[in-house]
């Protein structure tokens, strides 16, 4: 079996297999699988997670479609038919198989997504479909149904001058219950082609899309990402499609609705939630709507008027400190 995308076939079970060492989420990630988003970690980091090769996995059909199976023991295995199967073996190893014409240049897609999800949450972090923002030194945090423009929102502040913390996947360490902290992911955004004309981002690289029919091209920063942590103080739930910019208050139930709405783990369904991680994610939602100001932000149709949603949400949080 062989895996195409470079310039030559990659033989995954060849030893030794190239290695990548990256910084993301917190970690330190040894990869054979290059994920050229990433920051490269110093030279001797000591790997938190390993993502390895191997030829070991049963490959489901197109027929038998996407499979998930979890366990409490963490040997999860995930698998996408003609793209890849991944296992889990605990928290500190994923193992991948791509199916035999699956361009290495696809895999970084689901490692970076549902499958960094799952490791992130075994590792016991909050995780949320979300992209996020340094506003001043305060982590702001844009969350919302799919097409509400988390990325596009996130991309108005860059181009305002602010810092990306992440763009769709993002992770809350709240070990220290006095304190907790965004873990800033890697310097790249996914835009659709009239978010990107309408919000052109300096210092930025478009790239070849993932596959072709996809809506939606990543954009990588070319200025240093920074990986200090920041405390979330901001979550605003994205509600596009009105006249104005404006700013509604959710507290109590609502608050916590909203964030339990949009927890990136429970895509994965009732699967992964055995009894005892179940109650530790209500608890965990329960801190994050503890700790930060929960809000809908109103942002008007026009991507003409995104500077307005700026504006509103920098001030916002200027009078809140």
């Amino acid at each position: 079996m062989t895996v195409t995308g470079h310039s030559r076939p990659i033989d995954p079970i060849a030893s030794p297999m190239p290695q990548w060492t990256y910084r993301a989420f917190g970690m330190t990630l040894r990869s054979e699988i290059p994920m050229p988003e990433l920051t490269e970690a110093p030279a001797g980091s000591r790997a938190d997670l390993h993502i390895r090769y191997t030829a070991d996995l049963p490959l489901p059909t197109r027929a038998e479609g996407v499979v998930a199976n979890f366990r409490e023991d963490g040997r999860h295995f995930l698998a996408w038919p003609d793209v890849c199967a991944f296992q889990f073996r605990g928290p500190d190893l994923i193992e991948v198989q791509p199916y035999p014409d699956t361009p290495v240049s696809y895999l970084a897609f689901p490692l970076l997504g549902p499958i960094m999800a799952l490791a992130l949450h075994m590792r016991g972090l909050v995780t949320l479909h979300a992209s996020a923002i340094d506003v001043e030194g305060q982590g702001v945090i844009f969350v919302g149904d799919k097409m509400a423009g988390k990325s596009t929102t996130a991309a108005a502040f860059l181009r305002a001058g602010y810092r990306l913390l992440t763009d769709d996947l993002l992770a809350i360490d709240q070990s220290d219950p006095s304190r907790s902290c965004i873990l800033p992911a890697y310097g790249q955004i996914k835009l659709s082609q009239d978010a990107a004309q309408a919000v052109t981002i300096a210092h930025s690289q478009p790239l070849p899309l993932v596959y072709p029919a996809f809506e939606k091209r990543q954009h990588r920063l070319t200025d240093p990402f920074s990986h200090v942590r920041i405390v979330p103080a901001r979550l605003y739930v994205l509600d596009r499609g009105g006249e104005q910019a404006a700013v509604t208050r959710l507290a109590g139930p609502d608050a916590l609705r909203a964030i339990m709405r949009y927890s990136y783990v429970t895509r994965f369904g009732k699967g992964v939630m055995f009894p005892a991680v179940e109650a530790w994610h209500v608890r965990s939602c329960i801190a994050l709507a503890s700790a930060v100001q929960v809000a809908t932000l109103h942002i008007p149709h026009d991507l003409d008027r995104l500077d307005e949603v700026v504006a509103l949400v920098a001030s916002d949080s200027s009078d809140q400190r």
